[in-house]
């Protein structure tokens, strides 16, 4: 069988290509007996072997978009299953509508969607889109309660599931016997940040951003004053060169010249066990980026979370994570995250969280059967 991963991969997103490397393993772990490919102009590589991307030709980035719709196009049906594969995809009318008319005469391919989001949608429009491209899929396990329920709504026939997020088994992907014994013989006593733009590349308020940059820079100082944590390690989660993490963590770097000794950097190179071992390594990770959030989870450091999107809000519910853990810039005061961090933060139970992501995997092998 062949399979086309379908997602936004290929753009230096550690979350995303977590999505890969998860599946990777999984069609190894649960015999499910597949080649894969993605929807990626840069092939995927990791110790379970290579995936390769159908958009190999070079296209300058302002035809980028246009380029991967027509290629998508051609190439979509040449598959056996379209295996929509994490994250969140079904929200805007324009991908949605293309996804729609591929599948109109799939005759008997396969459409699948495992481990998703659903919404929150751009408008009215691409709500009923997706309602009416849903009616193609022959499976499809959302991660998030507010996801089930907005399927539930399109009182849509299909068959549907509510699992977890695809990036909970990023432990079991990544060498754990490497993993597990990193943070044993690591003696540094470091605090990590992940954070994004978010608001500058989704149109958002700016002036929001700007807040929080200077809320999280100056918990950052104060906790390096008052030595909470012997170093910060700023994570650059995402790696693109448009609208990746590097400028940001950098612009945090340079506002405190004085603790450049004591502010460490890690940018994602492509190797997610890398990745995860740079995680594993940190006391407790704050984190904006959603998947950053689910490793710490996953490998079992403690965490706080600095929410942007509903999906991470959506997260917090499904981990049970404290309303202490999670922090509002707007309202919450330095000093009680200091307090906080002073405190010895539980490490969260995940065994429910991981048999709920492995069901995306089993619900899938039932239907490829």
């Amino acid at each position: 069988m062949k399979t086309l991963l379908v997602g936004y991969y290929g753009y230096s997103n550690a979350g995303d290509d977590a999505f890969v490397k998860v599946t990777q393993w999984a069609t190894k772990e649960y015999k499910i007996n597949t080649s894969l490919s993605l929807t990626s102009n840069t092939a995927f590589t990791s110790e379970y072997g290579r995936v390769s991307p159908i958009y190999t030709k070079y296209i300058p980035d302002r035809f980028e978009y246009k380029y991967r719709e027509y290629r998508y196009k051609r190439v979509a049906n040449k598959f056996d299953l379209n295996l929509f594969c994490g994250g969140s995809n079904f929200h805007t009318f324009g991908s949605l509508n293309l996804w729609k008319n591929c599948f109109k005469k799939k005759g008997r391919q396969i459409v699948c969607g495992i481990g998703v989001s659903i919404g929150p949608f751009k408008n009215v429009a691409a709500e009923l889109e997706c309602k009416e491209l849903l009616k193609y899929f022959d499976l499809l396990t959302v991660r998030d309660s507010t996801s089930y329920d907005r399927i539930s709504s399109m009182n849509i026939d299909i068959n549907y599931h509510k699992t977890n997020d695809l990036g909970v088994l990023i432990s079991k992907a990544c060498e754990p016997n490497i993993i597990n014994c990193v943070r044993q013989s690591y003696n540094e006593d470091i605090i990590g940040f992940s954070l994004c733009n978010f608001e500058r590349h989704s149109n958002g308020d700016t002036n929001k951003e700007v807040a929080r940059n200077n809320y999280v820079c100056n918990l950052i100082k104060e906790i390096l004053a008052n030595n909470v944590s012997q170093k910060i390690l700023l994570l650059c989660f995402n790696s693109n060169k448009d609208v990746g993490d590097r400028a940001l963590c950098q612009n945090l770097i340079s506002q405190m010249p004085e603790y450049k000794d004591r502010l460490l950097y890690y940018e994602y190179d492509g190797n997610l066990n890398n990745m995860a071992m740079t995680i594993k390594k940190m006391r407790c990770l704050i984190g904006m980026r959603l998947h950053s959030i689910v490793f710490a989870y996953s490998l079992n450091v403690p965490l706080l979370m600095l929410p942007y999107h509903e999906k991470c809000i959506e997260f917090s519910k499904m981990i049970n994570l404290s309303a202490n853990q999670i922090i509002n810039y707007e309202s919450q005061s330095i000093q009680s995250i200091l307090s906080i961090l002073c405190e010895k933060l539980p490490t969260l139970d995940n065994n429910k969280s991981m048999a709920e992501a492995t069901l995306n995997y089993l619900y899938l092998r039932e239907v490829l059967l």
